[in-house]
């Protein structure tokens, strides 16, 4: 068995950055802008690990020769971050899911205002850090390959202005004194050292947890891990239901899941079920997806076919696939996309880097249908904030997936704000200083991190063993589409593994160890989506109950609350903030 060298590091910074993703990266560019000093920490290498460096680009707009390779023939589709303030933000709150943000009328009107007034100034900044040309990233496609050229121009230009990073160093607590959160503690894995830093503010840049489900192209370290140390430390989260899953997902047998990009597949491919069947149109009709021009032909690709932009569908195609899949009419867990019609020239319209990523995996769509399902993609919740990004415990703030919202054009406002108010609270905070309580903890989850180390290798404990079986849990039960039953067993199943399964993790070694720390973050994350799917009981957006199928603003414009109580989990609601904007 390995065992944790015998040292404690000690390390003090003004501000704290948990995660290396786009906001994680803004937040530390913003705290050294102001003048303090900043570490910038992640589990794994700078900015690999997120999803933001695999993301399609910032997509501010589509140029009007461009949109019939992203199905769209009007250049609404491309218009979210267009027009006036007010334009904008009406826009993100009303289609909401379209854009990314999982649930029309609930988001905090405040925070949604705030990335209206801010994202074309974060836009223009990017100049500054180094990449190229942000113009290229209002365009969906083809200029953007993925994150790379946005992500590591960050890393480097944060290393320039003198912020300290550390990678492959796990977090796996924050240090609470009182209400207030002063830093966090955790491993190197390198040098196989505890690592204790003392920090007057941090913030929580982690990253979603789409890797608790089967069913995923997410990085593999997204594993919710700043969801459950809040929990943890004692801060509220919210909406930890709205799951945002792609239903453009390659889902052949013993292949790797990869999402199809928008120039082919999602444009002219046509849907059919395991019979051979159309089947998408019978669910527009019978619940009022389709636009008033719809023609549904074949021929003419879907924007025309279903008569609106497609990514403003995408959400029904997935409750479609869905149905079709839980009804016996899927074939190996899928449905199939026919792009056998799809022209030459758009295989190839596709930037570089992800038309090669699934071409290298062979798939033979040109000659036979693809297996398609749904995979989860993204989490609309999160920690709780207000509108300056700082959650419920003070000298604690979140930005990106970890905190309030998601999308890129939120990572950049969410991680620019919530650095500077970061900055702000550590320049008047008092110094952080260890207690005797606050000792006496550290020493026992370093005690306890060195027993995972120790324990007997046992089948039951298992980190590896254990995540595929919470993600056949999270798949099967608390999935695309939900119902009270099968949420009901999905909980069972993870008290089960909560109670026979986590005391028996064992590391074999510092990889392993990491491995056992993210299954119990993936536990208590699942619990929390779970336990919220369940409270909401209705269907909004992200958010799909086949026993409460419709949305019901009457008794549900609220939004859910969890936190850690004694021995439980509480659930509560609170009203939704409509400061400028009321549903009709």
């Amino acid at each position: 068995m390995m065992i944790m060298k015998n040292l404690k590091k000690t390390i003090e910074t003004d501000v704290l950055v948990i995660g290396s993703g786009m906001a994680g990266l803004r937040a530390a560019i913003e705290v050294r802008r102001s003048g303090l000093d900043v570490l910038l920490v992640d589990k794994s290498l700078l900015g690999r690990a997120s999803s933001s460096i695999y993301a399609g680009g910032l997509g501010l707009e589509i140029l009007p020769e461009h949109l019939p390779y992203h199905g769209a023939t009007k250049k609404k589709y491309a218009d979210y971050f267009n027009g006036t303030v007010e334009e904008v933000f009406k826009k993100m709150l009303q289609e909401g899911v379209s854009i990314g943000w999982g649930y029309p009328y609930i988001d905090n009107q405040r925070i949604l205002m705030t990335v209206a007034c801010d994202y074309k100034l974060r836009q223009e900044e990017l100049r500054d850090f180094g990449v190229e040309d942000p113009y290229s990233q209002h365009f969906i496609g083809r200029p953007v390959s993925m994150g790379v050229p946005i992500i590591l121009p960050m890393i480097d230009h944060l290393k320039k202005m003198g912020g300290k990073t550390m990678e492959k160093t796990v977090i796996t607590d924050l240090i609470r004194q009182g209400d207030r959160v002063i830093g966090a503690i955790g491993f190197e894995m390198g040098r196989k050292t505890w690592v204790v830093i003392l920090a007057k503010a941090t913030i929580m840049a982690t990253g979603g947890s789409a890797q608790v489900y089967k069913r995923t192209y997410s990085p593999t370290r997204i594993t919710g891990d700043g969801y459950a140390m809040a929990y943890r430390a004692g801060a509220e989260l919210w909406e930890m239901e709205m799951v945002g899953f792609c239903n453009w997902t390659i889902a052949e047998p013993k292949c790797p899941q990869w999402w199809i990009p928008f120039s082919y597949g999602r444009v002219s491919g046509k849907l059919r079920n395991a019979l051979g069947e159309p089947f998408f149109e019978k669910y527009a009709k019978e619940n009022g997806w389709l636009g008033p021009k719809a023609t549904l032909s074949d021929s003419d690709v879907m924007d025309k076919r279903y008569g609106k932009p497609l990514t403003e569908m995408d959400h029904y195609f997935w409750r479609a696939c869905s149905m079709e899949i839980r009804e016996g009419r899927g074939e190996h867990g899928a449905v199939l996309l026919d792009l056998t019609e799809v022209p030459e020239e758009r295989w190839y319209y596709e930037n570089d880097g992800i038309t090669a990523m699934n071409e290298m995996r062979n798939f033979d769509w040109k000659s036979k249908p693809l297996h398609i399902a749904p995979a989860a993609e993204k989490q609309a919740g999160g920690i709780y904030t207000d509108e300056y990004f700082k959650t419920s415990l003070e000298g604690l703030y979140a930005a990106g997936e970890a905190g309030p919202g998601l999308s890129l054009p939120f990572c950049i406002v969410s991680g620019a704000c919530s650095g500077r108010y970061a900055a702000w609270y550590a320049r008047e905070a008092p110094p952080v200083q260890l207690k005797g309580e606050e000792n006496k903890w550290i020493e026992q989850k370093r005690k306890e991190a060195g027993e995972l180390l120790l324990s007997k290798a046992d089948r039951m404990g298992d980190p590896r063993d254990i995540k595929r079986e919470i993600k056949e849990i999270m798949w099967d039960y608390v999935g695309t589409l939900r119902t009270e039953d099968e949420l009901q067993k999905g909980l069972q199943e993870l008290h089960r593994i909560e109670h026979e399964r986590i005391p028996k993790l064992f590391a074999k070694d510092m990889r392993n160890l990491r491995e056992a720390y993210e299954v119990i973050n993936m536990v208590s994350v699942s619990k929390m989506i779970a336990e919220s799917a369940r409270y909401r009981t209705e269907s909004r957006g992200m958010h799909q109950r086949l026993d409460y199928p419709k949305e019901d603003n009457a008794n549900w414009l609220k939004n859910v609350i969890i936190k850690a109580s004694p021995g439980e989990m509480s659930l509560f609601t609170r009203p939704v903030d409509l400061t400028w904007e009321k549903p009709e």
